[in-house]
């Protein structure tokens, strides 16, 4: 028999925690379901793993914002009828599970919601519930009453904290969707309870200890995984306290807002009082019935049909505001598509816009049979994997823009057996579209006239007429890569259209999606990472040819060095830039596998009596024509260039394997060594992900290396011809810095804003990922930035602060963390 209770949390960059947790429940309770929704933005191979050797299920949902949105998830989600929300720190005593077990049996129709005792560290106290604040408003204290210890039967109480609570979830009445950010959960979801005819109840044998600080003292306490922030809870308290009809204003000011400007108090209030009528029904979308339509002549790789259709199954399943119904229409039967609806194609099986359209209704076909009536049609493609929260942002669209008949879902990325792809043509393809019924149908006869008159078929609506009227969902990332993007595989079994190629970069950008994962899992075949870039590596087996005889071809180092420039390859956009470089130095160092020919541009550039160390794995061909033109001043060493030590050098050019781990030794290995320059090739094309799978590109080297060295500044950073970055230690190649009224003035301003924003600091994800940006900054001036003066160190933790690219009017890289909570 299966069991009533899903046991569930929400977890944010806590893997070791999980671990803890799941592995105690599963080792030493009764058997439950499991279910961990992480709303951490990149999605934690860890409790990934942990979370499905127990049998639970794993739910990466980064636009789950806050805490109460995926806490809410945690019964909106569970497939049992009753489930237990706990935090990812919180570990349960002997029998805690069982008696939980046992109230479920003993009150299957409860409305309540159920609490337990809080042990504290030590064993023996506890506290049973929360005593209110005596000045009234939905806030207390930790407190004890022993009569309610005594027994098996649960007490009511006023409230309790929230590391732990058990209820029946057809009875759950959720948070309020404009909650945002941490704190003020408590208390209103007891009283909302209480209004809706539950209580709340504290159940004896239900213990639960929660780790709150480090053992050895608060002031060791790692930073939280996620935001605090007074302007969240002070948000939620204005919001909730609204909606339940208790007026609680001047307590939630004194209690709460008293460390808040008066301008910060007031916006929030006057927000609150806008978004949340007092006593009225929340502020949610108007639900949507949408049926999605997925198709298929079955032509893609069979792994890929299956992963199309679970993404979709699963979008479905995790739709919270809406309700969606999925009916499919294939060729054959697809093996383990959890489907609604499948029908077998009964037309003719010929590939075409006109198949697709008779695929089309004979699916709207099946779902309407039964008297089912829809708001919209969703189109699902096969070869596209959809995220979770996918027909959300679509029902929200379509109830926020009542008169566009048409949404389309702008947020997708491509994939293809490089990895994942970003966009560089952003079609409105009908498998990112959304039609309100009468559209859809409008469209489809359409269609099917165009199918029955033997003209060209058009699939999506309005082609080449005015679609201004559509509501557009523009991609949280252009990039693609964060965010929760739909995926287009762009496979080539069976293709009948040029779309993957017109719309998608041809080479992957990463192999890892901080959401979908590693590019491997959902590409149908092997990965290829570098076939497709025009080097040759050297193999034993074959002779020396080209770079030999290209070297030959010329009389002097200049010639073969304009010729290279010359001849595409993947390196020649960068022969002069190279060039330029060793002009100014005297000496040169290469660190290479590749037959490219950066050496051509170093030894045209160097001096008359600059001297040059080529280090490669085998004789490179072309060494006896460089012993020819530069005698003693050239040395070709056969190496392992990861081992090799080399001479003091002004420049050191470095084109081994593309990954950070073989990149970063190398740079911390001469660094001492390179007096001027230190310059890396394929910057863009393995940058983020390596010319191997699963491996980190150079940047991430990059980005380590130039914030522990800060003398080292980014002076040039070209994206052409897969990337090239230039190093400099070199006094005039520091950016200068506004003059020093201008720094102080800036700087000044940076700590009044910091001042008036509650002295707010970022948390430590955050300036990492500011550090990383400043890092290879041009506009870094060694530990300060050239464009607002003000120290790095001093400014970075800011939460007030923006890139100071803004002062010279250019795009900043990063922004004010986020100064209120939204909507």
């Amino acid at each position: 028999m299966s069991s009533p209770l899903t046991i569930g949390m929400a977890t944010r960059g806590e893997p070791d925690h999980v671990w803890f947790v799941l592995s105690g429940l599963a080792a030493n309770h009764p058997k439950v379901e499991y279910l961990v929704v992480d709303n951490t933005q990149e999605r934690d191979p860890r409790v990934e793993a942990i979370t499905r050797a127990v049998g639970g299920r794993y739910l990466h949902r980064p636009d789950l914002t806050g805490t109460s949105k995926p806490r809410d998830a945690v019964f909106r989600f569970a497939r049992t009828p009753w489930a237990m929300c706990l935090d990812s720190h919180v570990i349960l005593e002997t029998g805690a599970v069982q008696a939980a077990l046992d109230f479920i049996a003993r009150y299957p129709d409860s409305r309540d919601i159920i609490s337990g005792p809080l042990v504290y560290d030590d064993g023996r106290g506890l506290s049973t519930h929360w005593r209110p604040n005596p000045g009234g408003g939905l806030w207390g204290t930790w407190d004890t009453d022993n009569s309610i210890l005594l027994g098996n039967t649960a007490k009511e109480i006023p409230m309790m904290g929230l590391g732990l609570w058990l209820m029946r979830c057809a009875a759950w009445p959720g948070f309020n969707p404009l909650f945002s950010g941490f704190g003020g959960e408590e208390g209103y979801i007891h009283e909302l309870v209480r209004q809706r005819g539950g209580k709340a109840r504290c159940l004896p044998a239900l213990r639960w200890r929660h780790k709150f600080r480090d053992v050895s003292g608060w002031h060791n306490n790692p930073p939280p995984p996620y935001p605090l922030r007074t302007e969240d809870h002070v948000w939620n308290l204005l919001v909730g306290h609204r909606e339940l009809g208790i007026d609680a204003v001047p307590q939630i000011r004194e209690h709460f807002g008293k460390g808040l400007s008066a301008d910060t108090w007031g916006r929030l209030v006057e927000r609150s009082e806008a978004a949340q009528p007092f006593g009225g029904p929340r502020p949610e979308p108007k639900r949507q019935r949408i049926l999605a339509v997925w198709y298929s002549d079955n032509t893609p790789p069979p792994a890929l049909l299956q992963r199309s259709a679970l993404s979709v199954a699963q979008a479905q399943e995790q739709t919270l505001r809406h309700d969606v119904t999925v009916s499919a229409c294939g060729w054959a039967e697809i093996p383990g598509a959890p489907f609604d609806r499948f029908t077998t194609h009964r037309g003719e099986s010929r590939r075409s816009h006109a198949t697709i359209v008779a695929q089309i209704r004979q699916a709207v076909a099946a779902a309407i049979a039964d008297g089912s009536a829809f708001d919209a049609v969703a189109f699902c493609e096969h070869d596209v994997l959809y995220p979770p929260g996918y027909f959300d942002r679509l029902g929200d669209a379509l109830a926020a823009n009542p008169n566009a008949p048409v949404v389309s879902h702008l947020d997708y990325i491509g994939l293809n057996g490089t990895g994942w792809q970003r966009v560089r043509e952003r079609h409105e393809p009908l498998h990112q579209l959304c039609l309100r019924w009468g559209t859809f149908l409008g469209n489809l006869a359409r269609a099917e006239a165009e199918a029955k008159s033997g003209k060209p078929v058009v699939l999506e609506p309005d082609h080449g007429a005015d679609r201004s009227a559509w509501a557009r969902l523009e991609p949280a990332d252009p990039s693609g890569l964060s965010g929760t993007p739909s995926v287009h595989v762009n496979h080539t079994a069976g293709r009948f259209t040029a779309h993957g190629d017109v719309c998608y970069e041809p080479r992957g950008a990463s192999l890892w999606h901080p959401h979908w994962g590693e590019a491997r899992h959902w590409w149908p075949g092997p990965m290829v990472t570098v076939s497709n870039v025009d080097v040759t590596q050297f193999k034993a087996q074959k002779p020396a040819g080209c770079s030999a005889c290209e070297a030959n071809a010329h009389p002097t180092p200049a010639a073969w060095a304009e010729a290279s420039a010359a001849k595409p390859s993947d390196f020649h956009e960068h022969v002069g830039t190279l060039r330029e470089l060793a002009a100014k130095c005297s000496s040169a160092a290469e660190l290479s596998l590749w037959m490219k020919p950066a050496d051509a541009a170093l030894v045209a550039g160097l001096p008359a009596d600059g001297t040059f160390v080529s280090v490669c794995p085998r004789p490179k061909p072309q060494w006896a024509r460089l012993r020819g033109w530069l005698g003693a001043r050239f040395e070709g060493r056969t190496a392992d260039p990861a081992a090799a030590d080399l001479p003091p050098v002004d420049l050191l050019f470095i084109d081994t394997e593309h990954t950070a781990d073989a990149l970063m030794p190398l740079l911390e290995r001469h660094r001492e060594r390179v007096g001027k320059y230190i310059v890396v090739h394929c910057t863009e094309t393995f940058g983020e992900s390596g010319d191997r799978p699963d491996a980190p590109g150079v940047l991430h080297a990059l980005r380590t290396f130039c914030h522990r060295h800060p003398g080292w500044v980014v002076t040039r950073r070209d994206r052409n011809n897969h990337g090239l970055m230039v190093l400099s230690r070199c006094a005039e190649d520091v950016k200068q810095k506004p003059a020093l009224w201008r720094q102080a003035m800036n700087y000044t301003a940076a700590m009044a804003r910091h001042v008036a924003g509650g002295r707010r600091t970022v948390p430590l994800e955050v300036l990492e990922s500011r550090q990383a940006e400043c890092a290879l900054c041009e506009e870094r001036a060694l530990d300060a930035c050239a464009a607002c003066g003000c120290p790095l160190e001093a400014k970075l933790p800011l939460a007030t602060e923006s890139c100071g690219l803004v002062k010279k009017g250019q795009a900043p890289k990063w922004g004010p963390w986020p100064d209120a909570p939204t909507g």
